[in-house]
């Protein structure tokens, strides 16, 4: 199996050094998916020990981000997985299970990942082409789940497991390219979080998911109320004079299209507040239990299935 060497480091450092983006629509906008669950990648990190960059950008790449799917191949977690590896998370851990434990069973107990002390570039492009698999280095071809939207990406793709097309093309973002544009957003945001988040860092994260819930929901009912309001005036105004002309109301027709779109509104923001106290949740669970799994980790023994991937052995 292809180890973290000088040689790999100098050859992932020289490729950061000179990539450049070419599908930034692409890239940005995987990007500021993965900031979007950001309260969910910083509990994950908390459980794993593992940067939280680098688990949105594998997130992506497994699932376009869906927190309701597994780390190790974007299975749902409402059942063990299916794919590669199948089977996990083995009793008498039981579905559903949580975002932050399938990472936990895939980087920790499958990978080993919570050991590695050097979070460097070239060590995060090692440990994602490890998480994919090596076959596109035996093939003498630069990963796509590493590169793929910048310049170093090369032609072919496993479009299955073991089984690789010269000819496609990888669209997905790559995990270097991405885990750049997701640092870069990061820090413009006027928040910042270390790739390592302290415990500080998770019970800010905790406060402000709780604030946002608290905000959605006031404007879910907001919104709501005024649906409301639109279309009691329009009922209102149905009753017209005997000698009114008959035709088009368009001012019935304005209430009911200003009603439903309040309506849609109050479920949007009704779905976001829900994500809200789920993450603020999710980050108070990892605040409550961090010192605790930091021990669960050193626990552990050496990894149980280091070299499965989704490409080829």
């Amino acid at each position: 199996m292809t180890s973290f060497t000088d040689a790999y480091r100098a050859e992932a450092e020289r490729l950061c050094a000179t990539m450049t983006v070419t599908d930034p629509a692409r890239i940005d906008a995987a990007a500021r998916r993965i900031l979007k669950i950001k309260p969910m990648l910083l509990a994950a990190s908390a459980r794993t020990g593992v940067p939280w960059p680098w688990l949105g950008a594998v997130l992506e790449r497994e699932s376009s981000c869906r927190t309701g799917r597994h780390l190790h191949n974007g299975d749902p977690l409402t059942a063990r997985t299916i794919h590669v590896p199948a089977g996990r998370l083995p009793a008498p851990a039981a579905p559903p299970f949580s975002f932050a434990d399938s990472a936990f069973d895939a980087l920790c107990v499958l990978k080993g990942l919570h050991r590695i002390a050097d979070w460097s570039p070239a060590r995060q492009a090692f440990e994602a082409e490890r998480y994919n698999g090596f076959g596109y280095r035996r093939r003498g071809l630069r990963s796509p789940y590493l590169w793929a939207g910048s310049n170093h990406q090369q032609a072919g793709k496993y479009v299955a497991d073991g089984a690789f097309d010269p000819g496609a093309d990888d669209r997905q973002p790559g995990v270097m390219p991405l885990i750049q544009r997701v640092l870069a957003l990061d820090a413009a945001s006027g928040a910042p979080t270390p790739a390592l988040p302290a415990k500080a860092d998770l019970e800010a994260g905790a406060a402000d998911a709780a604030a946002r819930a608290k905000r959605t929901g006031a404007g879910a009912a907001t919104a709501g109320a005024g649906a409301g309001g639109a279309e009691t005036v329009r009922q209102a105004g149905e009753t017209a004079p005997a000698d009114a002309v008959a035709g088009f109301d368009w001012m019935a027709f304005g209430l009911t299209a200003a009603a439903l779109a309040l309506l849609a509104l109050a479920l949007w923001l009704a779905w976001r507040s829900g994500w809200h106290r789920r993450a603020a949740v999710a980050l108070g669970t990892a605040v409550a239990n961090a010192e605790r799994w930091a021990a669960e980790r050193v626990a552990l023994p050496a990894a149980v299935v280091d070299d499965w991937t989704q490409t080829a052995k």
